[in-house]
C-alpha cells in the first residue's frame, strides 16, 4: 500500500500533515477563479498590474513580471512562500535556499514540476506557471504548513500537495497523477528549483557573482542532488540543500532518474521556463554537476499510465547546517 510518503517519514509525522479536512479556500477578498483557460484577470490583477505575453498557442497567459501575493507556510526555521499561481520560494533560517523573484527577473520563479506526454511532445507544469498553459477545475488551498494545486490538463487530472517536514527541514511534494483518457499514456515528471543557499539579499544584489560558489553532485546512493557553497568569510553559514526523489506507488515508474544542475542547459539559448529546451524531444537531461555557472536542481521520472490508472510520486528539498545533518535527514526521510 502506498501511502504518501515512505514509511518511515509518516511514522514521525503528526496525523495532521496527512488531513486535508482543516484545509480551506481562500476568502472572496483573496479567491482566484482558475476555471478557464485564457482569462485570469482576478490573478493577473492580484499578482501584478504589468504583464507580458510569452506566445505558446491560442491558449497561453499573459505572465506577471512580478508575482505579488505569497503565501508563507512555516514550520520552524523552514518556510515555504507560494503563490495560487505557483510562484515562490523556500528559506531556511536566514538563508534562501531557492531563488526569490525580483523585479530584474524577466518571469517570477518558483519550485516547479513539469509534465510531458512523450507520444505527442506537449508538456505543461502541475501549476499555472511557469507554462502559462490553462486547465480544466483549477483550484488552490492552503493551510499553515500544507498547500494542495489542483488542475487537469490533456485528460491528466494532477494533485500536488505541498508539505512541510517538521524537524527535518524538509519540504515535500507529493504529485499524483490520474489518465482519465481511453488512452496509454507515457510521462515525463521533471522538478525544476533555483538554487541560492545564501542569503537572499546578496543573492538580489549581485546574482552572478554569487553563483559563483556554488558546487553541485549527484549522489547515485541517495539517488539525490546536494548543492553546497564554497564560503568566501569565516562568517559565512555553511548551510547545504538536497533535491531527491521520495517514493514512487507501483511499477509502473521507470528504474532510471536523470538530473540536470545547469540551468542554461535546461532553458537552452533564447528560450524561457515556459518552453525550455529540456522539455522539447525525448532526450534524457545532461546530466551535469559541479561548479556549473547558474545552479539548478532537476529530477526527471517517467512513467506508463493506462486507462483510468494512477500514478503518484514525491519528490523533497532539504536544508541542513552541514553535510553530516544532511545525510541523516535524508534517511529518515526515507
Amino acid at each position: 500500500l502506498f501511502l504518501l510518503l515512505p514509511t518511515r517519514l509518516t511514522d514521525t509525522l503528526p496525523r495532521r500533515h496527512f488531513d486535508t479536512s482543516s484545509l480551506r479556500h481562500f476568502d472572496p477578498t483573496t479567491s482566484f477563479d482558475l476555471s478557464t483557460r485564457r482569462h485570469f484577470d482576478p490573478l493577473m490583477t492580484a499578482l501584478s498590474s504589468t504583464t507580458r505575453s510569452l506566445a505558446r498557442g491560442a491558449d497561453s497567459l499573459a505572465l506577471p513580471v512580478q508575482p505579488l501575493q505569497l503565501h508563507e507556510l512555516s514550520v520552524g526555521s523552514l518556510v515555504c512562500a507560494i503563490s495560487p499561481a505557483g510562484a515562490g520560494f523556500l528559506r531556511y533560517g536566514a538563508c534562501h535556499v531557492t531563488r526569490q523573484a525580483s523585479a530584474a527577473h524577466g518571469e517570477p520563479l518558483g519550485c516547479y514540476t513539469f509534465v510531458r506526454d512523450r507520444t505527442t511532445g506537449q508538456f505543461w507544469s502541475t501549476t499555472i506557471l511557469p507554462t502559462l498553459v490553462g486547465g480544466a477545475a483549477e483550484s488552490f488551498q492552503v493551510h499553515d504548513d500544507t498547500a494542495i494545486y489542483s488542475r487537469t490538463i490533456d485528460e491528466i487530472v494532477h494533485r500536488t500537495t505541498v508539505l512541510l517536514v517538521p524537524d527535518l527541514h524538509a519540504e515535500v511534494r507529493h504529485i499524483r497523477l490520474t489518465n482519465e483518457s481511453s488512452r496509454p499514456r507515457q510521462l515525463e515528471v521533471t522538478t525544476y528549483a533555483e538554487v541560492v543557499i545564501g542569503r537572499g539579499a546578496a543573492d538580489r544584489a549581485h546574482p552572478a557573482f554569487a553563483k559563483l560558489f556554488l558546487e553541485t553532485q549527484f549522489d547515485r546512493a541517495h539517488e539525490a542532488l546536494f548543492a553546497a557553497r564554497r564560503p568566501r568569510d569565516p562568517s559565512d553559514p555553511n548551510i547545504c540543500a538536497a533535491h531527491i526523489c521520495l517514493a514512487t506507488d507501483s511499477d509502473n515508474w521507470h528504474a532510471e532518474i536523470e538530473y540536470e544542475t545547469d540551468r542554461a542547459r535546461f532553458i537552452g539559448r533564447g528560450r524561457s521556463l515556459a518552453n525550455p529546451r529540456a522539455l522539447v524531444g525525448n532526450g534524457p537531461l545532461s546530466r551535469n554537476v559541479g561548479a556549473v555557472l547558474d545552479p539548478i536542481f532537476s529530477l526527471r521520472r517517467v512513467v506508463d499510465l493506462g486507462p483510468g490508472e494512477t500514478a503518484e510520486i514525491a519528490f523533497a528539498i532539504v536544508a541542513a547546517d552541514d553535510h553530516s545533518a544532511l545525510r541523516e535527514q535524508i534517511a529518515q526521510l526515507r
